[in-house]
């Protein structure tokens, strides 16, 4: 429970609480102390799109980038902490209609293909994949208080906001898309004298939060909503809490992919992928399990080649996805 300052001491440690670096330091010593992970990068400085002459990208900074080594992949956490706003403590997720929800979780890879001999180093495609997921996936978001019965300013009792969430969504967005550029330098080495090292087979970045809100996702039944009021009665929603869930969040122009194959992108009705970004959200108390337990190597997606990969694709072009792998159950 929260501690009312008393002297200059207390009021010094509140405002560093507040200001979150306390927060962000716990986070990094949890990916530190997690067996099989390592601690890559803090605040590390990014860029989207890549400067081009005088013109220059949406510059940013990435809280925390982690790595795990399972079989030939190598998973990449690209983490956003966000300490929750001191007026809304609850973030509620709606999951996707049912006509539109799947157990998919879509996520970004460059892979690193040996080339055939008597050819020498390799290639390096950017592309997305299908892993199944036991997770929910949510593409609508609100904050709203978490003492609403103590809450004595009746006019703004009500209050409800999204800033914090898009915020930080859009954040780990622009960082991912800045990050995935990791194609272009393995490009660059796959084409280097026959010494260089093929650094790994396949990385796949995984987007996340960390946040201290309470998560709850809302579940009713869009028939029981009011045609006239646009309200639902409150016995009609159902609250769920829980330590982690999926939000596909909506990218802003700038940050959408282009697919390499326009037409059959369209033609296979898949366009819809490229302008979306699936990321984790994860409670800050569930950290720590939600690192032991994420991506279990038994769990890890079969081989399966993508139909629509080009061999040398452009910088930041995927292809369309291609045949989805099984299993990967975080």
């Amino acid at each position: 429970m929260p501690i009312t300052p008393q002297t200059q001491h207390d009021w010094t440690v509140h405002s560093i609480n507040i200001h979150r670096i306390v927060f962000e330091r716990w986070c990094q010593s949890v990916v530190a102390d997690t067996q099989g992970w390592s601690l890559d990068a803090v605040n590390y400085p990014v860029e989207f799109p890549p400067p081009n002459g005088l013109w220059r990208g949406q510059e940013s900074t990435l809280d925390i980038r982690a790595s795990r080594d399972v079989s030939d992949r190598r998973l990449c956490l690209l983490i956003e902490r966000k300490k929750n706003n001191l007026e809304f403590v609850d973030w509620i997720f709606f999951q996707k209609p049912g006509e539109r929800a799947s157990n998919e979780f879509i996520v970004s890879e460059v892979a690193n293909m040996p080339r055939d001999p008597p050819a020498q180093g390799w290639t390096a495609a950017f592309l997305l994949r299908h892993l199944t997921s036991n997770f929910p996936v949510a593409d609508e978001a609100r904050e709203t208080r978490g003492n609403y019965l103590e809450w004595k300013n009746s006019g703004n009792k009500t209050k409800t906001s999204n800033t914090a969430i898009q915020d930080a969504a859009y954040q780990v967005s622009l960082a991912t898309r800045a990050v995935q550029e990791d194609g272009d330098i393995c490009r660059r080495l796959g084409a280097s004298p026959p010494s260089a090292q093929l650094p790994w087979g396949r990385k796949l970045y995984f987007p996340t939060i960390v946040t201290t809100a309470n998560l709850f996702r809302c579940e009713f039944d869009p028939q029981q909503v009011d045609p006239g009021t646009g309200e639902i009665l409150p016995a009609e929603a159902r609250m769920a809490v829980r330590d982690t869930l999926v939000f596909e969040y909506a990218l802003p122009r700038h940050l959408q992919f282009s697919p390499s194959n326009v037409g059959a992108s369209y033609k296979e009705g898949i366009i819809d992928l490229f302008t979306r970004l699936h990321i984790m959200v994860v409670q800050s108390r569930y950290f720590f399990t939600f690192l032991r337990t994420f991506y279990g190597s038994e769990e890890v997606p079969r081989d399966v080649p993508t139909s629509l990969q080009d061999d040398a694709p452009k910088a930041a072009q995927p292809p369309a996805a291609g045949d989805a792998p099984q299993g990967a159950r975080p």
